[in-house]
């Protein structure tokens, strides 16, 4: 690993993030794939939608809002962590109707739940059309942030 930035081992790859980036910019350096649903540019990270959890020296975090710092050991692959954001993924789809996850234009959530194997027919539901973690809405596609 060469270059200026913090150092970071993800799931036993080195590699090079800039200062003040999150383990979820690592943990995407280093070619894992880990959804982010309440991550959003326009935004910034939340934290609450609990789907990029991973484990920095031994403490389960979010990704998405834990500051990456120079010689860190992240896992992202376990199976237990992988049980956990699958958890997380259920949770907020239940709190969807079940045209939340279908559709011609899947939405992110729509995205994440397929590929977690959680669909219209599996995910329980118990109403609501907000998600309740990170309070947005999905349309087309695109986020946006819930009425009030």
């Amino acid at each position: 690993m060469t270059g200026s930035g913090i150092e970071v081992e993800v799931d036993g790859t080195g590699v090079t993030v800039p200062e003040g980036a999150s383990l979820l910019v690592a943990v995407r350096a280093a070619g894992v794939e880990l959804p982010s649903l309440c991550s959003d540019d326009r935004i910034g990270p939340a934290g609450s939608c609990r789907t990029c959890l991973v484990r920095a020296d031994g403490s389960v975090v979010a990704a998405c809002v834990t500051p990456a710092a120079s010689g860190a050991h992240v896992e992202a692959a376990a199976d237990d962590l992988r049980r956990l954001r699958r958890d997380a993924v259920e949770l907020i789809a239940s709190a969807l109707p079940p045209r939340a996850l279908t559709g011609d234009n899947p939405s992110e959530l729509a995205e994440v739940c397929r590929s977690s194997g959680i669909g219209p027919d599996t995910a329980p539901s118990y109403g609501a059309g907000t998600c309740w973690a990170c309070r947005c809405t999905t349309t087309g596609g695109r986020r946006r942030p819930a009425a009030s």
